[in-house]
């Protein structure tokens, strides 16, 4: 259909005299013109953040969480039909069955409490103080791109956004996103009234499911630790 798959690290992001993406730098030397791009570079945002400086709005105010663990296990028993989510004193544990092994993690707040007390408060969550297992720790920076949209450029995974994983909603994100992103090409209008649209149906869908994350917290009803007060 056209389409060619290359498979490259892009060095740099080379803007033009209006202010618009013309090329990426790619390893090798090579570079690659074209008329609009699409930024899939996940947390490094490389087109739409770094190169365009497109401002980045944060939800630290409504959601806390900015920070996980993550510790997978052998499978134990016959595989389950369902992800759980257990509160924990700063945050929340995941437990998430898979074909080959047992997903374990815990998303928290590093404003509450350390890398290492996360750590060894889930290790405590599953039984394995003790254990030789590793863990991977990550940090989330949650929230939305002030434009999703921005110039000729459109951001589609966690290079828009990211709210934290309590429901799962990144997928969802790249997956609407897409679908949005083909109609308007389909249409063949690339202007600014249909960048605009683009923009404030994506900031509402992003606003809306942060306030549906929020609604978990504020109807929670623990009160033991600083986190959950």
């Amino acid at each position: 259909r056209g389409v060619t798959h290359l498979q490259r690290h892009v060095t740099q992001v080379a803007l033009n005299e209006r202010g618009d993406i013309d090329h990426l730098q790619l390893d090798g030397g090579e570079t690659l013109a074209a008329d609009f791009f699409v930024d899939c570079s996940g947390f490094a945002s490389l087109m739409i953040g770094k190169a365009l400086q497109t401002p980045f709005i944060g939800f630290g105010v409504n959601l806390f969480n900015d920070a996980a663990v993550a510790m997978p296990t052998p499978l134990a028993g016959p595989l389950e039909s369902q992800t759980v989510s257990t509160a924990l004193r700063h945050g929340w544990a995941w437990k998430i069955p898979l074909t080959q092994r047992q997903g374990n993690g815990y998303v928290y707040s590093s404003a509450h409490c350390s890398a290492d007390q996360a750590e060894t408060e889930l290790r405590s969550h599953l039984g394995l103080l003790d254990a030789d297992i590793p863990a991977r720790h990550l940090k989330m920076r949650v929230g939305r791109m002030s434009k999703v949209w921005n110039r000729n450029c459109v951001a589609i995974g966690l290079s828009q956004g990211f709210i934290e994983p309590l429901e799962a909603t990144a997928l969802l994100f790249v997956q609407v996103t897409a679908s949005m992103l083909v109609e308007v090409l389909e249409k063949g209008d690339l202007g600014a009234a249909a960048q605009e649209q683009f923009n404030a149906a994506m900031h509402k869908r992003f606003d809306n499911t942060r306030d549906y994350i929020v609604a978990h917290y504020k109807t929670n009803s623990r009160t033991d630790t600083d986190y959950w007060r």
